[in-house]
């Protein structure tokens, strides 16, 4: 067994310990004082030294996209760019770079027109001036929209005849596409560059792991298996986890065509299915799109552009068909809402499937941004699960009133009212839309403000929360997510040693200093996982390879 001795450990709210015992498999048998554990010890016992170091459950990212996260890590990253000649003159200096054959399609991530002076959206003529000869598909930050160059558009078969899709929209001037892609239109084009091998799969998977190990982070609730090809995609993910893990993931699949989700389900993967390592959960469904686009689904129009209310992206009667499909395969549903709009809808759904309302099958929203008070309560009083990511609001805060108005953007991401009305409530990041670090989310739960901002006025500042509240929605909030709450998510006996150790004690710290936070050591199921390059190897001496076994 391990002794992890001389530490500060955070059991629970006002609650701390300084010793922990592991097992062999990677289980908490105590944890307590120090003469305590010590007195529980066998005689073969390894004591650690923590150096007093402050120890935190393992994070739990309860929405991302590992397969995009590591594609972002391994592709073009437009986040930097604030201008449209800035984000020509990346795609440019990519092609320059690595000199892909004609033909090769360029895919980028992270644009934002928010950040340009012009605020201007791209064009399929800006993406011809960096090439002709490559199909080139930037998709904004938010994935909702992308823009595409002229042979990008032609390969996707969209020209001025294209008529929309439901549920999607091709911008058009004169009736010539302009290379705007919203919503479900982008299913023409993604198939040019998210149709890849087992191995690639397997290999961003891989990086994408270790980059989320890299912040604490031991589990993930992950929107990966959708299409045609999600079948290789659960092969890549099964080879990855079946040989050393860096996380726990706990899937969120995608699929609103019958024959797909049919299939799905008659291959015995239905929400429960699976290992430790590699757990089948909800059906996520799409109701609408992001605020940044202005494709959320809002009750009234937007403020700042009154000709549209954003886009359904799923019917009423196809999102409760959906539902209670799911349902008859004991299998719970999340649905992606958005503006006021999709969370009523959604709401509503969830209402007529389950008139008990007990959501046995822990079913939920997923961003549960623009809300009113009648809304927040609901989702209490049908027991929903709430899914969301504070560090929206470093992008938001600037343009939220200007969409949907100062009212309704004052009861608007009510992260505190949500947790302390007793609304199961986790955190994720939805990387790669955002970076995966935990210490920026929760600086942006606690102030309210951007990340570049240290002081000012904060967003409606009674929706604050504080750093027990924020750990809480990050760890054992997660674990309730996923049926988990009584086996991780916490520091105690019986639970995974699932654990991250910090450089500093947070617990002493103003939320500005939060954010600064580094992880030292992560380690799962009592294995470390991330080791950083400041960790000396003599420091919380742990065998990397196989620290107590696999739980």
């Amino acid at each position: 067994m391990k002794c992890i001795a001389n530490a500060n450990i955070y059991v629970e709210r006002d609650t701390f310990a300084q010793a922990m015992l592991i097992d062999p498999t990677g289980c908490i048998v105590c944890v307590g004082d120090e003469a305590f554990v010590r007195s529980q010890m066998p005689a073969e016992t390894t004591i650690v030294d923590a150096h007093g170091k402050t120890i935190v459950p393992g994070f739990n990212d309860s929405h991302l996209h590992l397969l995009m996260s590591g594609a972002n890590l391994c592709e073009l990253d437009l986040k930097t760019a604030d201008s449209i000649e800035t984000l020509v003159r990346l795609g440019r200096d990519h092609l320059e770079r690595h000199q892909p054959p004609a033909g090769t399609v360029i895919h980028g991530f992270g644009w934002n027109q928010e950040r340009f002076d012009d605020r201007r959206m791209p064009t399929r003529d800006d993406l011809d001036r960096i090439s002709t000869t490559h199909p080139i598909v930037f998709e904004r930050t938010c994935c909702h929209i992308a823009v595409c160059n002229g042979l990008a558009l032609e390969m996707a078969g969209i020209d001025a005849s294209t008529p929309d899709p439901r549920g999607g929209r091709i911008d058009r001037v004169d009736g010539r596409p302009t290379g705007i892609l919203r919503e479900n239109t982008l299913d023409r084009v993604r198939p040019l560059y998210q149709t890849l091998d087992v191995e690639t799969k397997a290999r961003r998977l891989e990086a994408a792991m270790r980059h989320a190990a890299s912040f604490g982070i031991t589990s993930v609730q992950s929107c990966d298996l959708y299409g045609n090809d999600w079948k290789s995609t659960w092969d890549a993910f099964d080879r990855v986890l079946a040989k050393r893990p860096a996380v726990r993931v706990y899937h969120q699949f995608h699929f609103v065509e019958s024959a797909l989700l049919d299939d799905f389900f008659a291959r015995g993967l239905a929400m429960g299915s699976g290992n430790a390592f590699n757990r089948v959960g909800p059906l996520k469904l799409f109701v609408d799109g992001s605020l940044g686009a202005r494709t959320a689904l809002l009750r009234s129009p937007y403020r700042d552009d009154p000709s549209t209310s954003g886009v359904a992206t799923l019917s009423d009667e196809a999102l409760k068909s959906l539902i209670r499909k799911a349902a008859q395969h004991q299998t719970g549903v999340i649905v992606h809402a958005i503006g006021d709009g999709a969370v009523e809808m959604t709401l509503d759904a969830f209402e007529q499937t389950d008139p008990s309302g007990d959501n046995p099958l822990r079913n939920g929203i997923v961003h549960v941004q623009i809300t009113d008070t009648s809304q927040l309560q609901r989702l209490r009083e049908r027991h929903l699960f709430a899914y969301v990511q504070p560090i929206f609001l470093d992008a938001d805060i600037g343009i939220v009133a200007d969409r949907v108005g100062t009212e309704l953007a004052s009861t608007s991401y009510a992260f505190g009212t949500l947790i302390r009305s007793g609304v199961p409530t986790s955190f994720g990041t939805d990387s790669p839309i955002e970076s995966m670090n935990p210490f920026e989310n929760m600086y942006c739960a606690a102030t309210r403000r951007p990340l570049n901002a240290t002081e000012g006025a904060a967003f409606v500042p009674k929706e604050r929360i504080d750093l027990s509240a924020a750990l809480d929605a990050y760890t054992i909030e997660g674990a309730r997510a996923s049926f988990e709450e009584l086996r991780k998510g916490r520091l105690k006996a019986g639970y995974v040693a699932d654990f991250a150790v910090l450089d500093r004690n947070i617990f002493a710290l103003e939320p500005e200093q939060w954010r600064r936070t580094r992880v030292l050591l992560t380690v799962l199921a009592g294995r470390a996982t991330y080791r950083s390059s400041d960790c000396g190897q003599d420091f919380f001496r742990f065998n990397d390879e196989s620290l107590c076994g696999i739980g």
